[in-house]
């Protein structure tokens, strides 16, 4: 008796396996014989699994419901191989805050990161997030389609003060220090 497994990328229409194997005796009524076959890919799609017991109708078969529906010997199963993308978050300064999200996700499914910044110590604010420099969007939350492997990185920064320094009168004397200044002393 002779079985045959065959495995096809239904997607791409790429036959992966196509092997008929021999069993070393006949099957009484009834009996089954397990059997694996091992298929390595890679390439995302839908598949298909079907294994065909007599692919040759070498035996005569009936059953209760005549000739033909005993020959009905395949059995068909279908699954897909999705492809996972990496979504990398960071945070810039990393005491600015603190961000989450990141990890594995399926291809075409929506991911949501969050930039939360620090203010237990100092009065940090979210500005952008941002990826390989290039600004992204100014949402603390941002939930984006995984299509491809992603770094972003959120931007904190500290407020900005300007201090203005004069003299009085005019002309009494000078002052230095003016000027914008950052962060706390």
């Amino acid at each position: 008796m002779q079985t045959r497994i065959q495995v096809v990328n239904v997607t791409t229409g790429q036959v992966l396996t196509d092997v008929t194997t021999n069993t070393s005796a006949p099957l009484a009524a009834g009996m089954t014989v397990a059997q694996s076959r091992q298929v390595t890919t890679q390439t995302p799609g839908f598949y298909s699994i079907t294994v065909t017991a007599d692919p040759a109708d070498l035996l005569y078969e009936f059953s209760a419901d005549g000739h033909a529906s005993a020959e009905q010997n395949s059995s068909q199963s279908n699954f897909q191989i999705f492809r996972f993308y990496n979504i990398q978050v960071s945070a810039s300064p990393t005491a600015g805050g603190t961000v989450t999200g990141g990890g594995s996700f399926r291809d075409g499914l929506p991911v949501t990161i969050t930039a939360t910044p620090n203010t237990s110590s100092l009065p940090y604010t979210f500005v952008n997030w941002t990826e390989n420099g290039v600004f992204v969007t100014s949402q603390a939350s941002y939930t984006f389609i995984a299509g491809q492997n992603r770094n972003l990185v959120a931007v904190f920064t500290l407020p900005q003060f300007f201090i203005a320094a004069t003299s009085t009168p005019p002309g009494a004397g000078s002052v230095s220090g003016g000027g914008a200044h950052g962060g706390f002393w």
